[in-house]
């Protein structure tokens, strides 16, 4: 959140300057990274803070006027709360670190499905005042992502086991499991190993394709016409790309640790591997996150690797993480905030080039 015009302007101009053309607002809706988000206080979740919304406006028509894209994320880092009426409430108490996030739950809680879509709705719908149109109508808007790194095929597939303390969603799974093993006629307990591979990452795949294509299909009424990412292959095997393809692009995330160009490719793998097994012949490829994990290294070669690997393999959208995650005027060194790292942005001009 940054509450001054002049410097969001002035940084909309730098990233046009940097050679970017396409901008991820990200965490948008997370209390804990962003504050305000767009979330307001209160009893439910589902109003604006109204001043965050019109500063998540503004970034969109700088970035407009300095000829960068926008992808909107949808669903990041939102807490729902009890206000909201989400039956099996006392499953989000189960885990503090799960919190009133719902990750995993969300596929199977029509509930949260409901005011999920409305957020979406509220959000892509509302007009930008200082553009004059809409986000699902303004073609500064390139793209959009249902759910951030929230995966039900490997990360949170396991949320709905009986031992996680969530016994409303747990009753859920079980006869969701049923219903798929009998119509499969697949192994009832394997189903239900969501750990392991094999028949339970069928059902997984299958939920989660079925609830993004819903979701899509929500969005495509209400008039947006940019494609969607449904979610993240982030260090997962080939086993949970077949749920992304209810998107219309693929999105990944890898980060790399120091020295990653002095490994041997025939025996370590890097984070340009990661990204490459998630490349499908019938979709665009993005990579919303990649960056080196320490700075103080050789961070360098990173934007010019990355460059050179993404134009051979024809990949379409690599975004660095992150241009800011900690505030526009501070001086903190964090692979997390590359804008004041010269060993990072500096090459972002030639990286562009490459590309």
């Amino acid at each position: 959140f940054v509450k001054d015009r002049t410097l969001i302007d002035a940084h909309a101009r730098r990233l046009a300057l940097l050679g970017f053309n396409l901008v991820r607002l990200h965490h948008h809706d997370s209390s804990s990274w962003v504050q305000p988000c767009l979330i307001a206080d209160g009893p439910t979740s589902q109003e604006f803070n109204e001043e965050s919304l019109d500063t998540y406006f503004y970034w969109i028509k700088a970035l407009k006027e300095n000829g960068i894209y926008v992808w909107a994320d949808l669903r990041t880092g939102r807490m729902f709360r009890e206000g909201d009426k989400i039956p099996g409430w006392g499953d989000f108490k189960a885990d503090a670190k799960k919190g009133g996030g719902g990750a995993g739950l969300c596929y199977v809680n029509p509930r949260l499905q409901e005011l999920m879509d409305q957020f979406a709705e509220k959000l892509l719908t509302r007009k930008n005042p200082h553009t004059g149109l809409a986000i699902k109508d303004d073609p500064a808007v390139m793209g959009a992502l249902l759910l951030n790194e929230q995966d039900f095929t490997s990360h949170f597939g396991n949320a709905l086991l009986g031992d996680k303390g969530a016994p409303y969603h747990n009753a859920i799974f079980n006869d969701l499991t049923k219903a798929f093993a009998e119509k499969t006629k697949l192994d009832l307990d394997k189903v239900r190993q969501t750990w392991l591979p094999g028949p339970s990452k069928l059902f997984l795949n299958d939920i989660e394709y079925a609830w993004s294509k819903a979701r899509i299909a929500k969005l495509r009424a209400l008039g947006f016409k940019g494609p969607v990412a449904s979610g993240h292959n982030w260090g997962n095997p080939l086993f949970s790309l077949p749920a992304l393809t209810a998107g219309e692009m693929i999105d990944t995330h890898a980060y790399q640790e120091a020295e990653f160009l002095g490994e041997n490719p025939r025996y370590t793998g890097i984070y340009t591997h990661l990204l490459a097994v998630s490349a499908l012949p019938d979709r665009p490829l993005a990579t919303t996150e990649y960056n080196s994990e320490e700075v103080g290294r050789d961070a360098f070669a990173i934007p010019l690797h990355m460059a050179g690997m993404a134009a051979f393999q024809d990949w379409d959208a690599p975004l660095l993480y992150g241009y800011s995650q900690d505030g526009l005027s501070g001086a903190k060194l964090s692979a997390w905030s590359s804008h004041n790292i010269p060993s990072i942005v500096g090459l972002m001009p030639v990286a562009a080039l490459l590309f």
